[in-house]
């Protein structure tokens, strides 16, 4: 077998790093299986197996062994690629060792159950049924961010870190209060119910083949992935050679299905871009979930909701849905209904302008619940009052409130602001790909987008973790990362100047 690195003392690390590599491939498809064809009975022993699995995961992340030859890494005559690799592999070893075999294992049992507790509970539209699931997790989730956090830093921060390393809540807060100010009086002007003018009826089964057909086009490939259905959309990694998506569909308007189709391959072609020869090292990952978001929410809200890309995909969808609203208004229009500010409840099918009003929402209940001063049997209430002040009106319930979201029931606080971030780090990239791809329209509209996935993969993909995530976004773009290129983008497409 061949060696990843040059190093001899990094070589000593490769069994290692790639037994955990092994077992992390084995929850994940775990998780998938959990997701998407997991018996309704099955949900208990499914629990405890994931557990099992989590604490043997962290006895072998934290092999003492293993932290000793990092310890005695000698950095001198490294390559900077296997510099690189010693910093985020020392990073991990470090974050492993907060927390205790014993606590990982819980928390683990407690998140597999969350989701499937969480899976019930959306499907009756009850946050009751939900709450003493997410009380648990909660509570374990204060814990793992006071057994994470660095001297003088917060218990929620040293969870965002896990998300985006050197990110704090106060940075965040910094961002997103002036996007927030901007952006709400717009969504309030226009409350819900403004109308959707591409709905009609659209049969699941022909949604599900026009969503495997556009990301087909997009450059996801059938033999190293699948499209499979979740109650939430999302996308897994299982090894290096099988990154899967799962979508969700709604037989009034085929963007539930299509935007969530187009994000979740923006996650998998990224996956599948990073350096195949690293892939069990941090040379081989993503080099953090903000960076992944931006891959994911470029083609969601760049490429899907272009005047070119509907060019190429409306003749498809004449035969598919005739007739329909699809079928007959030009791409132009339909690109302006899909650039239109709806407020919609719904976090994953909200416009560009709502959609950072949901990211600011979640981002300031989270920091609550994790610092105590929000209490969970408190939630439900503090995320309806809160939605009210940002969007103008009350969610109609639990499941298009505070229950539409499976991420704290995964135990994932931290990772909303990253949504958010990683939009405006796509509209940097955006600005300076639409310069460098001249004749990005003329592809786009014949359905080649593979020039796109080509300067993906040379500017993003191939970097892995080798630069941190804020530093890998601006060598790209050639300057500091500011949330302007997004606002200017909202302000163009959703014509709200």
């Amino acid at each position: 077998m061949s060696h990843m690195f040059v190093d001899p003392a990094l070589q000593a690390l490769e069994p290692w790093m790639r037994r955990v590599g092994a077992l992390n491939s084995a929850i994940a498809l775990q998780g998938w299986d959990q997701e998407t064809g997991l018996p309704t009975g099955a949900g208990d022993a499914r629990a405890a197996v994931m557990a099992e699995l989590a604490g043997l995961q962290h006895e072998l992340a934290t092999d003492p062994v293993a932290g000793e030859q990092l310890a005695a890494l000698d950095t001198t005559n490294l390559t900077p690629e296997e510099s690189a690799a010693v910093r985020e592999l020392r990073a991990d070893y470090q974050q492993a060792t907060a927390l205790g075999v014993a606590f990982a294992t819980k928390l683990g049992h407690a998140t597999s159950r969350g989701q499937q507790q969480w899976t019930a509970a959306r499907a009756e539209r009850s946050f009751e049924k939900f709450l003493p699931a997410l009380s648990e997790i909660i509570m374990l989730k204060q814990e793992e961010g006071l057994r994470r956090a660095k001297q003088g830093q917060t218990p929620y921060d040293a969870l965002l870190n896990l998300f985006e390393a050197g990110l704090t809540a106060t940075d965040f807060q910094g961002i997103v209060t002036p996007i927030v100010t901007e952006l709400s009086p717009v969504v309030q002007s226009v409350k819900q119910g403004s109308g959707n003018q591409l709905e009609g009826v659209y049969p699941s089964d022909r949604q599900k083949l026009l969503a495997e057909h556009v990301v087909r086009q997009l450059g996801y490939p059938a033999e190293y992935g699948r499209t499979d259905l979740s109650a939430h959309p999302f996308s897994t990694t299982i090894h290096a050679h099988d990154s899967r998506i799962t979508i969700r569909m709604a037989e009034g308007d085929i963007w539930n299905c299509l935007g969530a189709a187009i994000h979740e391959t923006g996650h998998a072609l990224y996956e599948l871009g990073l350096p195949q020869d690293k892939i069990i090292s941090p040379l081989g990952q993503a080099a953090s979930t903000a960076v992944h978001e931006s891959q994911s929410r470029l083609y969601e809200n760049l490429v899907g909701r272009s005047v070119p890309f509907w060019q190429w995909l409306q003749p498809e969808i004449q035969q598919q849905f005739p007739g329909s609203a699809y079928a007959t208004q030009t791409p132009e229009a339909i690109v302006r209904a899909l650039n239109t500010v709806t407020a919609d409840p719904i976090r994953v099918v909200s416009d560009e302008v709502t959609y950072p009003l949901h990211i600011a929402l979640r981002f300031e209940l989270e920091q609550q619940l994790i610092a105590g001063t929000l209490r969970p049997d408190q939630l439900r209430d503090a995320w309806n009052d809160r939605f009210t002040q940002l969007f103008g009106y009350a969610p109609k319930d639990d499941a298009e409130g505070v229950l539409q979201d499976i991420h704290w029931s995964m135990g994932a606080f931290g990772y909303f602001p990253t949504y958010l971030l990683g939009t405006i780090y796509s509209s940097e990239l955006w600005s300076v790909i639409q310069h460098q791809l001249s004749s990005w329209e003329s592809d786009w509209s014949a359905g080649n987008f593979e020039p796109l996935l080509k300067w993906l993969r040379e500017h993003i993909h191939q970097y892995g973790r080798q630069f941190a995530p804020r530093a890998l976004i601006e060598q790209t773009i050639g300057r500091k990362v500011s949330s302007q290129a997004f606002l200017d983008h909202l302000i163009h497409d959703y014509r709200l100047r």
